[in-house]
């Protein structure tokens, strides 16, 4: 049996994203899964515990939360730290036969591990020096768009474009491909994410919710405001919550999750650059695979990695403007029959269940011959 180390910046028990439905994918193909958290200064030690999967596995460890800000402020002694911490958990750790790393800022020299097979996927921007430096120690790079891939094309270390992939609960409704129906009461709208992020383009969703009353609006994902947050976000909340229009569907279990997404007409991705939050670069979003599988239209800000495909396949708002959201929402109601029609709908539902993570750990593991 192959012993996988992944490394992820989330933790098990996180909203579950691309590195838990990998661990997901390996495990049921017969590999025991160590998932290594983020340091947990609660945590006793380096410590594995079982969870829901019998061949996956959490493995947490200490770090004193001052001691984990040397990330950012003396990056040569977190590193040396970091060189200390590895030969701690390669003692609790069975010998390795691959190191998956997800997390492009801890754990820079990944063949410490020992283990025969290094990949650094990198599912974010590399926007920093430090975040280049793991693929040094890889024997395969894998990003999620070209546009992540780019800093790594002409090094040594082959790298390879894998676009995101669709979890199990929404590959299975995928394939059952229930048609769309027009609905009878009012049309739904579907965002999912975080609603606290900055990148969240709140103008144009609140302006789509105040000129088109008779729509509802779904949202799922974080908008309980916990913690430091800004003064533009709660009152971004608070509007959102005075729109009669508008349904709060919180954070869900995947398969729940996937199951409401079926009540959608039209599914939302709107974003907008911000400083505060440069890891989103318009070039992909996981969420577009899992609309996708619902067979609905998308209306998008623009994506490059999907720019090439039929423009009715994904409506995207030009130049990603206030203007351009409203015109593409009109026509798309105006429309709704045609663009959430049979034939578009299994074509969406075809390239989701291509992207599977099941079939893109079948290509990685003969990618890296492990």
């Amino acid at each position: 049996m192959k012993s996988i180390l992944i490394i992820s910046s989330e933790e098990w028990n996180f909203i579950q994203i691309s590195k838990h439905h990998y661990a997901r994918a390996a495990a049921d193909s017969g590999c025991h899964v160590y998932f290594l958290e983020p340091p947990d200064p609660t945590v006793n030690g380096v410590t594995l515990t079982p969870t829901e999967h019998p061949l996956i596995s959490r493995v947490r460890y200490p770090m004193k939360r001052h001691l984990e800000t040397l990330r950012f402020h003396a990056r040569p002694i977190y590193s040396w730290m970091e060189k200390l911490l590895i030969v701690k958990l390669a003692k609790a750790l069975p010998p390795l036969d691959l190191v998956w790393s997800f997390d492009r800022n801890r754990f820079i020299e990944l063949r410490k591990f020992g283990a025969r097979k290094v990949i650094y996927h990198p599912v974010d921007s590399v926007t920093q020096a430090h975040q280049l430096l793991p693929a040094r120690d890889a024997d395969q790079v894998f990003c999620v768009s070209r546009t992540i891939l780019a800093p790594f094309i002409n090094r040594t270390t082959p790298s390879a474009f894998l676009p995101h992939g669709v979890s199990p609960a929404f590959a299975k409704l995928a394939a059952r491909g229930a048609g769309w129906v027009y609905p009878q009461g009012p049309i739904k709208v579907g965002f999912a994410g975080n609603l606290l992020r900055p990148i969240i383009a709140r103008t144009v969703i609140l302006s789509l919710m105040e000129t088109n009353p008779e729509v509802e609006f779904h949202f799922w994902g974080q908008s309980e405001l916990r913690g430091n947050v800004d003064i533009r976000t709660i009152e971004f909340v608070d509007s959102l919550k005075a729109f009669p229009n508008c349904r709060l569907r919180g954070i869900q279990s995947a398969d729940v999750f996937a199951s409401q997404l079926e009540e959608i007409d039209i599914f939302l991705l709107a974003y907008q650059p911000d400083p505060k939050d440069p890891d989103f670069d318009f070039s992909n979003s996981h969420k577009v695979l899992e609309y996708l599988s619902m067979g609905r239209v998308v209306l998008s800000s623009p994506l490059s990695e999907y720019e090439n495909l039929d423009p009715d396949f994904i409506v995207f708002a030009e130049g990603n403007t206030m203007q351009s959201f409203i015109g593409q929402f009109t026509r798309i109601l105006a429309e709704l029959k045609y663009l959430n029609g049979s034939v578009l709908e299994r074509q969406r539902r075809a390239y989701a269940l291509g992207n599977c993570y099941s079939s893109h750990w079948l290509k990685i593991e003969s990618i890296i011959n492990c």
